[in-house]
């Protein structure tokens, strides 16, 4: 039988993505993003160049920051929230590939509409 590794170890048992004490993989106590931040920036860090990576992960964190975390899951940002997050996304979309533009303002707003429509 193959040996694991490191990071085969780290997820023994829990949910993908979360390492043995169920924290997420890739975060840290300074930056404490979620899963999907992690794993949008480590798509990024594979595609883009150095500087653009770093506008980019300013731009996830910025957006992660402003919405909130519930249980694992995303919650709905406020009003003002999702206005920042719409600047920073259009943004950062000018320069990162098709394949990493953001678009969580335009799901919010989406599930917001919904929202109203269905009351």
């Amino acid at each position: 039988m193959a040996q694991k590794t490191a990071a085969e170890k780290l997820r023994v048992g829990r949910s993908p993505g979360r390492d043995s004490g169920g924290r997420v993989v890739g975060a840290t106590a300074s930056n404490g993003v979620c899963a999907l931040a992690v794993r949008k920036l480590a798509r990024a860090k594979r595609i883009l160049d150095p500087e653009t990576y770093e506008l980019y992960a300013e731009a996830v964190l910025r957006i992660d920051a402003e919405i909130p975390h519930l249980n694992g899951y995303h919650g709905i940002p406020g009003t003002d929230a999702l206005d920042d997050i719409a600047v920073v996304e259009r943004a950062i979309n000018t320069v990162v590939p098709p394949e990493l533009e953001l678009h969580s303002a335009d799901l919010y707003d989406l599930i917001d509409r919904s929202a109203r429509y269905n009351d």
